[in-house]
């Protein structure tokens, strides 16, 4: 009711009440929410509902006033300066191709290391251009094995995006913006772009009929292609879980261990002797306190990698003795004496040694005192014979009268653990959690300046003859560096504040939480205005207001996403340069080796390039074409270049250049964007509903259309329950496996690496001066914390010392 009714707006239509007194504190509340909100983004729609009509254009902005989403709201003269944005991105885009087609061939190690290593699905062409007939002859079932279930459903997920939005958009662009031109009655004088849009349609147009069809079709259509894509997920699924390797797959993760079995092999008899049985376990592990060990084997690590730096250095100087390498950069050298570099690292690197071996004594004496030491926790790993035996194992239930005891879970990869998450106080990881959801809160709040600044810079700045360019692009292009720079916040706060156990739970939370955001500061941030908490408020205390907000405000945004789009596309393609991995490269090849420089420069910011933030990044285009695809059908033939773009550029670099990421999940983000497609298509709907109720003239179409919201609803939650995908269901355990893929050979165990025996003799040659690619990477990185040392501790079991776990050859943990 906010913009479309009575005298709350002009252009609207009339609307009797039978409560006068009602709707006077309706008007009353609504007026001062829009003067809190900001009254602008109330006249901007205002006045958008009034071109609507076919009465007056949007006017300018009044003198000495700010207009907080100016930038978002049409305006004449757009497609002038639509038109010239895309004519220059199709330019950029074509150069970027062009250059990429050079680079790849110069620099294989950067842009073709996985065909060098023999993991991509097959050779690619010599051709200058051969590598596009690669990426589109790809298929789903040709990334699985190589890249992981993840990032194969992550490229699948362009072609449901691509089949999508043609369903939606064909119809959309051939058969209702041509009826909305010729039918529409509205008579849209104020832009060009605006004609085949659903503005053009007036106020109590029989078309209205029309569109509370489209809504049910869309919603429809939408729904059974989710569900069919889920169905074929699922034997996608089934099989990668299956091929597990068997220590992943026979292994549980156990939390909340009562104090008396936190022991090796406390821990194993508990589970022979209650749970599944004699001759059933293979393994038990309970995860030490290493809090103390950690830090001094970090810091080891990065002596070794500095030991490694010098020498190479020292070695490009014919090591010369005048010409020793000096600790620091010039500035620090002017202030302290000089400090040899290479015998500061050697002497740095002996005393660390000598204190992890300490501390490592120390260790394995409180652990065989058992839990009297006090050096074993509450979280372990138990690994069985039979895979049947610990999927039995994860769904037992009530097995103590505590429900926070022995809590039995899938495990994650044991290369992708987080054993600093495990380890930590329950009370300060909950304490932690505090402060990251505090942290959140705090950029959800103080995001919305910095959005409603970024979007606003056409306004301020005049670039004279190139104003109509620089109109197209400066609000986009300023919110496109904000959006860019959240993944990055957001990731800092899930690694260091959130108990996440494993680091591609990171980037499921960044997955998530990124599109949350751009949901609310991207696709509906006109809506809010300029004043997060006022809308709250608001919201909270008229929940339905939200609808004639959005209703009222978005049909008027859509050039402004329109460009938005535009700046995507070649946002997309400019990925393929891999500008940071390329440049480390470039930068450390002088020192190191190409081999080594290669494996320091990956892997690409796993922040705005990982696997979290492109999926979030895909989802909300998607819903940005659900959303503006019916409100201006030309948006869906924009969308669907887009997603064209996404596929030639991921489908050439993950397969083909990107190193693989350890921590697969299996699809879980695959489920993840499904269901926020679905929490998309249900803003459509209410938008639609909205819209409608406000111009439709008649309560016909709206009975008709506001059935949606609620199948929407319905199918949300029966596509939550109606497909078991977690885990592999029992029958699918017992099937035969003939026609499974291989099984992998994968014998790296739960085990901390910072407890294995082997762990000082990661490096190589007399001197210790030599350190494994994979610890250097992680140091460098200063990203990966401690998998990468863990992925260099591949000590076979026979190795290890007694105590580091239990298994049936061991019985005793001395």
């Amino acid at each position: 009711h906010f913009l479309g009714h009575g005298d709350c707006c002009i252009g609207g239509h009339e609307r009797e009440e039978e409560n006068e007194d009602e709707e006077e504190d309706e008007k009353v509340g609504l007026l001062q929410f829009g003067t809190l909100t900001g009254a602008h983004v109330t006249d901007g729609a205002a006045a958008g509902v009034a071109a609507w009509s076919g009465q007056v254009s949007p006017p300018a902005k009044s003198d000495g006033e700010e207009d907080p989403f100016s930038s978002r709201v049409n305006h004449p003269g757009d497609m002038t300066a639509f038109l010239s944005a895309t004519k220059y991105i199709i330019v950029a885009i074509l150069g970027v191709v062009c250059m990429f087609s050079f680079l790849r061939r110069c620099y294989p190690l950067i842009f073709s290391n996985n065909v060098l290593k023999g993991s991509a699905p097959f050779e690619l062409r010599d051709a200058y251009l051969g590598w596009l007939w690669a990426t589109y002859s790809l298929e789903t079932k040709d990334l699985i094995e190589p890249c992981g279930l993840d990032q194969a459903m992550f490229l699948e997920f362009t072609h449901l995006a691509m089949k999508i939005t043609a369903l939606v958009g064909i119809p959309m662009i051939f058969i209702m913006g041509p009826i909305n031109y010729a039918f529409g009655g509205a008579e849209i004088r104020y832009s060009d772009m605006s004609v085949l849009s659903l503005s053009n349609v007036k106020q109590g147009s029989p078309l209205w009929w029309v569109y509370s069809l489209v809504v049910w079709a869309v919603a429809v259509a939408v729904q059974r292609t989710l569900f069919r894509a889920q169905m074929t997920f699922l034997e996608r699924r089934f099989r990668w879980l299956r091929a597990l390797p068997p220590v992943r797959a026979n292994t549980v993760l156990v939390e909340g261990i009562p104090e008396q079995f936190r022991s090796d092999q406390k821990l194993f008899k508990f589970f022979e002797d209650f749970v599944c049985g004699a001759n059933h376990v293979e393994r038990a592990y309970v995860v030490k306190d290493t809090s103390l060990l950690e830090p001094k084997v970090r810091a080891l690590c990065e002596a070794q990698a500095g030991l490694r730096e010098a020498e190479l250095l020292w070695a490009q100087d014919g090591r010369a003795g005048d010409r020793r390498p000096l600790l620091g950069c010039w500035p620090l050298r002017q202030l302290r004496p000089p400090v040899d570099s290479v015998d500061f690292y050697e002497q740095r690197t002996k005393k660390l040694e000598e204190e992890v071996l300490a501390e490592k004594k120390r260790l394995k004496k409180a652990v065989a005192q058992g839990p009297s030491g006090g050096a074993t926790l509450s979280t372990g790993f138990v690994t069985f014979y039979d895979r049947q035996e610990a999927e039995m194992a994860i769904r037992l239930d009530g097995i103590s009268r505590d429900v926070e005891e022995w809590v039995i879970d899938t495990p994650p990869c044991p290369t992708d653990v987080r054993w600093r998450d495990l380890t930590q106080d329950p009370r300060a990881g909950l304490s932690r959690l505090l402060v990251g959801y505090s942290l959140i809160l705090a950029l959800l709040v103080f995001y919305v300046p910095i959005v409603v600044g970024t979007t606003n810079v056409a306004e301020v700045v005049d670039m004279g003859p190139f104003q109509p360019l620089w109109r197209s692009f400066a609000p986009t292009a300023g919110l496109q560096i904000m959006v860019a720079l959240l993944p990055t916040l957001l990731l800092s706060i899930f690694r260091n504040f959130f108990t996440l156990k494993a680091h591609a739970w990171a980037q499921r939370e960044l997955h998530d939480w990124f599109f949350w955001f751009q949901l609310v500061y991207v696709v509906l941030a006109t809506a809010i205005g300029r004043d997060f908490k006022a809308f709250v408020l608001s919201v909270c205390h008229k929940p339905l207001t939200v609808v004639s907000l959005l209703a009222g405000a978005l049909p008027f945004c859509t050039h402004f996403f329109m460009n938005y789009i535009l700046i995507n596309w070649f946002s997309v393609t400019l990925e393929l340069l891999r500008m940071a991995p390329l440049t480390k490269f470039l930068f450390l090849r002088r020192l190191y080796s190409e081999k080594e420089a290669r494996e320091l420069s990956e892997p690409e910011d796993q922040a705005y390039n990982g696997i979290g933030a492109r999926s979030a990044r895909m989802t909300i285009m998607l819903t940005i074409g659900l959303l503006y695809g019916t409100l201006s059908p030309i948006v869906n033939a924009l969308i669907l270049v887009h997603f064209t773009l996404c596929r030639l550029t991921y489908g050439y670099l993950v397969p083909f250049a990107e190193t693989k990421k350890n921590g697969d999940l299996g699809g879980s983000f695959w489920v993840g964007k499904l269901n926020q497609v679905f929490i998309g298509l249900l803003v459509y709907c209410v938008v639609m509903v909205g819209i409608i109720d406000q111009h439709a003239g008649h309560p016909g179409p709206v009975i008709i259309a506001l059935p949606s919201v609620l199948f929407v609803i319905w199918s949300m939650r029966r596509f939550r329950t109606a497909f078991y995908w977690n885990r592999l269901p029992f029958q699918e355990i017992i099937a035969t496996t003939d026609s499974n893929p291989k099984q992998v050979n994968f014998n790296t165990p739960y085990v901390q690496a910072e407890m294995a025996d082997s762990m000082l003799h990661i490096t190589g040659g007399n001197s210790g001066a030599r350190i494994n690619g994979r610890v250097r990477r992680a140091v460098t990185m200063a990203t990966e914390e401690m998998p990468a040392l863990r992925a260099t501790a591949r000590t076979p079991m026979h190795d290890r010392s007694e105590d580091s776990t239990l298994s049936r050859g061991s019985p005793s943990p001395s």
